[in-house]
């Protein structure tokens, strides 16, 4: 290189003040000479600020809620990343999710007798079960590649993601249960049985079928029973039926593992 900067150029040139055409030069120039280089003052804080900002820029921070909460619980930062992108856990379903329960809780109460109860005991369940064909539809969720690429089973990611949503939505619903006009011999179990029932036998479902059938079949399933007993379940269907078919499905996740790496819903 022929010639240098001048002090008094490299002085303009860190403070700011030269016109653009000028700075580009000197830029060029400075590319090319180590000598000039060497000579300008390394300002370690502009430096920092700097490449903050074009971090931030090229690499915004976007996490919501569900996954700076799943980070502080001491989950992976990738896997709290991984769950928090359920279409289950996006704000628009939550909306839908609150909007379904408040009419719920709005229909339980129109009839001072409590009989409308029947309203909150078909939908409680049905809830959950929905929460986890969303977080599973092909077309919803945005990290069907991520998963796939997850570095553990299907079954173990399914697991995970499910109970999440699964949180999700039985929190809410156990918020808006004191709303509801329960008859006395009415408790928890009788919606929270069943629902954790549904959810299981549709997971154990769709290790042969696609998660929205099952569902679907699993919904109707439930709302046939509600139709069929009036309304009204007995203590024994409560207590020892639903944990009975509870159990059953559990047995047939667990035999059938190896499936879920294979359904369209998951890989």
């Amino acid at each position: 290189m022929a010639w240098h900067l001048d002090e008094l150029t490299i002085r303009q040139y860190q403070a700011g003040s030269g016109d653009g055409p000028g700075a580009m030069s000197i830029e060029a120039h400075l590319a090319a000479c180590e000598a000039c280089r060497g000579v300008l003052a390394a300002d370690r804080a502009w430096l920092d600020r700097s490449w903050s900002g074009v971090v931030q820029r090229l690499d915004p921070d976007r996490s919501g809620v569900v996954e700076r909460c799943l980070r502080i619980a001491g989950i992976p930062d990738w896997l709290a990343r991984l769950v928090s992108l359920s279409p289950a856990l996006r704000s628009p379903f939550v909306v839908a999710l609150l909007a379904v329960i408040a009419f719920a809780v709005i229909a339980s109460n129109l009839e001072p007798t409590g009989r409308s109860f029947v309203v909150f005991l078909v939908s409680a369940p049905l809830i959950p079960v929905c929460s986890i064909a969303v977080s599973y539809a092909s077309r919803l969720d945005t990290a069907r590649e991520l998963a796939a690429a997850a570095p553990f089973s299907s079954l173990r990611l399914l697991l995970i993601r499910s109970s999440v949503v699964l949180t999700l939505a039985i929190g809410i619903l156990l918020l808006a249960w004191p709303m509801v006009p329960a008859p006395d011999r009415i408790g928890i179990s009788t919606w929270l049985s069943p629902g954790l029932t549904l959810v299981l036998v549709t997971l154990a479902l769709a290790s042969r079928f696609e998660i929205g059938p099952s569902a679907a079949f699993v919904c109707s399933a439930w709302c046939l029973t509600i139709m069929t007993s009036n309304g009204a379940l007995q203590g024994f269907q409560v207590m020892v039926v639903f944990p009975v078919l509870s159990a059953v499905a559990i047995g047939f996740i667990a035999f059938q593992r190896s499936r879920y790496s294979q359904v369209g819903f998951h890989r």
